[in-house]
């Protein structure tokens, strides 16, 4: 295993804020870095394992929508089996979701609005069984503050193309939920993690949920700690240690 490194750089120099950066691997090999502006831009720029440039950087956000009221600290990006990646962001209160072609070339912004204005706090993550991706897709996962805030799943072709409507993952939990962060499981289901207000005087704790490919729960949701506010949940931690099978959220 080779331990080489180069030195550090700057990715963007554009002379304001760059803030929220993220890294990811594709499947081609390359790297991708995204960040935001304060003025609600969201780019990306992809490199070599090296660090080499490849192509000009990416406009993430889409361009009729830019510096409006995006909420760039937000966004959330999974590499796809494809060798593109999916995007997805928080823009006046509802949720965004685009793919792109491994040579950054993007589609068009798909709307997800379970109550106008109040949706957010989107996460998404990759679904693959590892059966040659021929049934791969991807989920995004966010809340929605329609009366009691539920936490809900859309489902996507790897193409964007939205599969059904979205599905409402915590509707059977007596509490509001928030922040959650999503990781596909190896066999081609997902695992949720996320912030419920129902610990010690109505304070926050963290929850976990494994659910099928289709969204339908396994088993019941399990309290991960106990002790009120708790920050925001990590599922890709959970869903790549051995927890799941410990807890049996693994599937049966």
């Amino acid at each position: 295993t080779s331990n080489t490194s180069t030195a550090s750089f700057a990715v963007a120099a554009g002379g304001v804020v760059e803030q929220s950066p993220t890294i990811h691997t594709l499947t081609t090999g390359e790297l991708l870095v995204t960040w935001a502006e304060p003025i609600g831009n969201i780019f990306g720029q992809r490199y070599t394992p090296a660090g080499a440039t490849v192509g000009a950087s990416i406009l993430i956000s889409d361009s009729a929508t830019v510096g409006t009221t995006a909420s760039p600290f937000l966004h959330s990006v999974a590499a796809l089996s494809n060798g593109g990646f999916a995007a997805t962001w928080t823009e006046g209160g509802d949720v965004r979701v685009r793919t792109f072609a491994a040579d950054g070339t993007g589609g068009s912004d798909v709307l997800l609005t379970i109550g106008a204005g109040t949706d957010r706090d989107p996460d998404i993550a990759l679904l693959s069984d590892g059966a040659g991706g021929a049934d791969d897709k991807f989920v995004v996962v966010f809340q929605s503050a329609v009366g009691t805030p539920n936490l809900y799943a859309q489902f996507f072709d790897l193409d964007g193309t939205a599969i059904g409507t979205p599905v409402v993952l915590t509707a059977a939990i007596p509490s509001s939920e928030f922040t959650p962060s999503v990781s596909g499981l190896p066999d081609g289901g997902f695992v949720v993690s996320w912030i419920g207000n129902d610990g010690p005087n109505n304070t926050g704790d963290v929850r976990m949920q494994a659910f099928d490919a289709d969204g339908t729960p396994r088993g019941t949701a399990l309290q991960v700690t106990n002790t009120g506010f708790t920050p925001h949940p990590n599922g890709q931690a959970i869903a790549e240690n051995d927890e799941i099978t410990q807890r049996g959220l693994a599937s049966r």
